[in-house]
């Protein structure tokens, strides 16, 4: 473990030999949350684009660090590390875009000093770009080591984990033009167990390692190869192999790709199946208000036809105020398939919209429902049953009401059932108070219940927060009462505290440092965590 350590330090701290530029911190706002993915209120307007870093700052708990994944004028869709449960809509974020993004998307650099004007020069003489090989290598992302750690009393138990890597694109790369990009993780972990066997094990892994031309500086076609996530439609997943894009004349945008798809596993292990896919992204108007796209998605494991998907997307911004989305996936069966009767049948869907009105309210309402396909591929562990009679669909609504300029109330309510006839729910109510209690900072108060088909649970939820000059202090406080249902013995009713304290601190510029420390306790647990994160910005 020493050793990759000490490399991700390096990488840590090795200076760059090529041009940096400042970032620009562009402020977002969470306006949906739909499956495992959140809307953002800015857009390419902005000068954000498809890879950008953004980070959340949660009223309670830990900052979220995301990318964005795709994006019109006005609006953007981001996925997260460790994903967006619990992230109310409101919640405000920050992009990190290069100080000169502006000047990039207008394609326009002076290639001829006013010093060589004179007066028989036209005064509207055209300009070009500089090419590719005048200019220089740029390069932004982030380098990170993380470690966690955490004891467990109760059962005489000790979890260590470390993680290490390299988050970087770099732009106009081989002089060239196009920009390359490498996301590397490197993951440790050991477990110290009672009465067991100790367990360790190492992973390292390739998120992805691509080169990227065209699309860029005005350009109206472009290919990306090697392994990433699908550019135009994230939905289709990550490939190893090749996609190509092409703009039109009236702004939509057609493609197709074709390569292997690794399973979403830590080893990410590839080649048994094969996919091609085509897709189109139709586009409203210059406000782009209206955005519908269409994939269909064909693959092969191990030689063998397997699936076949169309996936289909929704966002309309009727106005400034208010979204509508929508994302469906669609498979299709045919007498080959084992499980599965000869039709169209609607895998995922998750939808919903949102209005906000001036004064700061807003109400929005979301549904979802979720099928396991009838694959090949070694993607779900799920029993034959489950795959062709399983379902889960879930309803919700939402509000939040700005009771003063310093004051918000967030509701949630939602509803679930699936195929056996279980259902449940849950619900939370939510009082933000900011710059209220004291300066630079934000208490929130929450009370939460969740019930299910076989327990029951309750709680309460305080946090405070407060904006240093360099850096961010949460203090998180949880209490929940668990009530298992038909279980016979002393732990039908469970209790659990919650506490944990964690700074976030920008030691340099270009640098972040996040430590936490943590305590549970309750009915039979007794826990103590700490850790910590480092991460260079380029």
């Amino acid at each position: 473990m020493r050793a990759w350590m000490l490399l991700v330090l390096g990488l840590l701290l090795a200076r760059p030999s090529f041009a940096q530029e400042h970032d620009v911190r562009v402020e977002v706002v969470v306006t949906a949350v739909s499956g495992g993915e959140v809307y953002l209120n800015r857009g390419s307007d902005e000068g954000l684009r498809v890879g950008d870093r953004v980070e959340l700052l949660p009223d309670a708990g830990a900052r979220l660090i995301g990318t964005i994944r795709s994006l019109s004028r006005a609006s953007s869709r981001a996925t997260f590390d460790g994903g967006v449960s619990g992230v109310p809509i409101g919640t405000r974020g920050e992009v990190l875009v290069p100080a000169d993004r502006e000047r990039d998307t207008a394609a326009i650099e002076w290639s001829h000093p006013p010093l060589e004007w004179n007066d028989e020069t036209p005064l509207l003489a055209p300009v070009a770009s500089r090419p590719p090989e005048e200019r220089d290598m740029r390069v932004r992302g982030r380098s990170y080591l993380s470690y966690d750690t955490s004891d467990d009393r109760e059962n005489d138990q000790r979890f260590t984990s470390a993680r290490g890597g390299i988050d970087l694109e770099f732009e106009n790369p081989f002089a060239r033009g196009g920009r390359l990009a490498i996301d590397l993780d490197y993951f440790a972990r050991d477990v110290e167990l009672s009465g067991g066997s100790d367990d360790s094990d190492t992973r390292f892994r390739v998120d992805r390692l691509s080169y990227r031309h065209g699309v860029l500086r005005g350009r109206s076609s472009g290919y990306e190869v090697g392994r990433f996530l699908h550019g135009t439609f994230p939905e289709l997943g990550v490939i190893d192999g090749f996609e190509y894009t092409r703009r039109l004349a009236s702004g939509n945008v057609v493609g197709a790709s074709a390569g292997f798809l690794p399973l979403p596993s830590d080893e990410m292990r590839t080649g048994d199946d094969l996919a091609a896919s085509a897709f189109y992204r139709y586009v409203s108007g210059e406000e782009e208000r209206l955005v519908l796209g269409a994939a269909l998605q064909k693959t092969w494991h191990k030689g063998a036809a397997d699936r076949d998907l169309l996936v289909g997307t929704v966002d309309f911004h009727p106005s400034s105020q208010s979204l509508v989305y929508a994302t469906a996936l669609v498979d299709y069966y045919t007498s080959g398939d084992d499980l599965k009767t000869s039709t169209l049948e609607l895998t995922q869907l998750h939808a919903g919209a949102n209005w906000r009105f001036y004064g700061g309210h807003g109400v929005g309402g979301f549904v979802s429902h979720l099928k396991w396909p009838d694959v090949d591929r070694e993607e779900f562990s799920v029993p034959d049953a489950t795959v062709r009679d399983g379902f889960v669909t879930r309803v919700g609504t939402n509000a939040w009401v700005a009771t003063s300029k310093r004051t918000r109330v967030d509701a949630r309510i939602a509803k679930w059932n699936d195929e056996s006839d279980a259902d449940g729910g849950d619900g939370s109510l939510r009082l933000t108070l900011r710059d209220v209690l004291y300066a630079r900072g934000t208490v929130t108060l929450e009370a939460f219940a969740n019930t299910g088909e076989f327990s029951d649970s309750s709680g309460f939820r305080v946090a405070a927060s407060r904006r240093f000059t360099s850096g961010f202090l949460r203090v998180d406080w949880s209490s929940t009462e668990l009530d298992q249902e038909d279980f016979i013995g002393g732990q039908r009713v469970l209790g659990r505290d919650s506490v944990r304290a964690s700074y976030d601190w920008d030691v340099a510029p270009g640098w972040g440092f996040s430590a936490y420390v943590e305590s549970i306790t309750g009915d039979e647990q007794d826990a103590r965590g700490l850790g910590f994160n480092l991460q260079r910005y380029w």
